[in-house]
């Protein structure tokens, strides 16, 4: 692009300066022409005979290699310095001329016999005619010149073309230095920033200086800091989420584990009074070993879950009937919790794209949670809603007046709702988090809300 304006615009200043030059070039010939006329006016006003004043003036009028005559109006050669080409009378037309005007006429034509004969060649011939009038009589001066040469002033061509050239030339270099210096220093900054940013300074960007395609480098340059610092700050949070699990997952295994070593000791030990303690006994290792198996189990479901790789598979199914379903397969856990699931469909028929055994996973992991953490003699309410872009699944429970929840992190891994990380109500604290993870798979939102003791998850599904 710096190349392109360059040229266009040595190539424009160059038109403009062979324009003034011309023009130039055009009144100094004018000029030079009358001050010709003005000499033999003056010459024959003193009385002169005219033929001599006339060979007088083109044997001593200095035009290098140039040829002058005069001629008459019936073309009569009355005086010159060489010999004129007789083209020079025969292609003169008299009637372009205003004598009145004092103008003149410049005739170039091209002689296409070779000179000399044996080398062929186009010779091109410039001639000027100036009428004049001495004594009430019409004479015509012409001028025999080189191409390109004027009255007092030899010009040649060749050196008029090759100093244009070099003008142009000297033009085009100092509009393109002046256009590459600026994206030269550019370039020299945005290489100083990269310097930077491979010791690991990121956050500094580079500053976007117009918009050709240096200016997109350095946006790109940005973009890849910012997916870079992006990168790392996911790094770091994995690393410690990494320790979070494995200090979670060490202080939900503990406590169940040491009852059930506990407990199997005093048995091993037979430190027990009857039957009835010892079954007592392997009782409480049977709940808590179920304990560390549902939690070993949420584990590894949450991480099978969270791997992207992991296939699933889709299917157009009626959302209102698959919800109707499983309330149907939830009724032992209505039974046990002593809780009704309440369904409300503003449409008999809502479809949508899902993997309907992961799909369960997450209406089930809700639903317990809502069961658990409820108000007594409450219901759990499912409302399926839809306009022209989304489809919406909300699942509502109340809570006890005085709960402290943070919706902001409830789909933490491990959070839970009673601080102290009390284990009276079961759970692993996994059941949200992988409730995430199998929406995040179906690229379906969820967020939670609560309003006054009522806590709602609301699915987001985009058509």
């Amino acid at each position: 692009m710096a190349f392109i304006i360059s040229f266009c615009s040595a190539i424009i200043i160059n038109i403009i300066f062979l324009s003034i030059y011309s023009k130039l070039t055009f009144e100094y010939r004018e000029n030079s022409i009358n001050k010709v006329l003005d000499n033999l006016e003056l010459h024959t006003e003193k009385g002169q005979d005219l033929t001599e004043v006339l060979n007088d003036f083109v044997n001593n009028f200095d035009l290098g290699n140039g040829a002058i005559g005069i001629i008459d109006k019936e073309k009569n050669l009355i005086a010159s310095n060489q010999s004129i080409n007789n083209i020079a009378f025969d292609r003169f037309n008299f009637d372009e001329f205003n004598i009145e005007n004092n103008n003149f006429l410049e005739f170039t034509f091209y002689n296409f016999k070779p000179d000399p004969p044996i080398r062929p060649a186009v010779r091109r011939e410039q001639y000027i005619y100036i009428p004049f009038v001495v004594n009430n009589n019409q004479y015509y001066l012409i001028i025999d010149f080189e191409p390109g040469k004027t009255i007092g002033m030899l010009l040649n061509r060749d050196t008029m073309f090759f100093t244009s050239m070099i003008f142009s030339i000297i033009i085009f270099l100092i509009i393109f230095y002046l256009i590459t210096n600026k994206k030269i220093k550019y370039i020299n900054e945005i290489s100083k920033e990269i310097s930077k940013k491979s010791i690991g300074k990121l956050d500094h960007k580079i500053e976007i200086k117009g918009s050709d395609e240096i200016a997109e480098i350095a946006k790109n340059i940005n973009y890849m800091s910012e997916e870079i610092n992006h990168q790392i700050e996911n790094e770091r949070k994995a690393e410690k989420e990494k320790y979070e699990l494995i200090s979670n997952i060490s202080h939900d295994l503990r406590t169940p584990l040491t009852s059930v070593i506990g407990y199997l000791d005093l048995i091993n030990n037979a430190n027990f009074e009857d039957e009835n303690q010892l079954k007592e006994y392997s009782n409480i290792a049977h709940k808590k070993s179920i304990k560390i198996k549902e939690l070993v189990d949420d584990l590894f479901e949450f991480t099978k879950y969270n791997n992207k790789d992991i296939k699933f598979s889709k299917m157009r199914v009626n959302l209102n009937d698959f919800i109707e379903q499983f309330i149907y397969e939830m009724a032992d856990y209505e039974k046990k919790y002593n809780k009704k699931i309440k369904k409300h469909f503003n449409k008999e028929d809502v479809f949508v794209e899902l993997d309907p055994q992961l799909y369960f996973r997450v209406f089930q992991n809700l639903c317990i949670n809502a069961f658990k953490y409820s108000k007594d003699n409450s219901d759990i309410d499912i409302y399926v809603n839809e306009n022209t872009k989304e489809i919406y699944i909300t699942i509502s429970n109340y809570i006890n007046e005085g709960e402290d929840i943070d919706v902001d992190k409830i789909f933490n891994r491990f959070y839970k709702e009673d601080k102290s990380r009390n284990t009276n109500k079961g759970g692993s604290g996994l059941g949200l988090s992988i409730v995430k993870s199998i929406l995040d798979i179906h690229q379906h939102e969820i967020i939670a809300e609560k309003i006054d003791n009522k806590i709602s998850f609301k699915i987001i599904i985009t058509k």
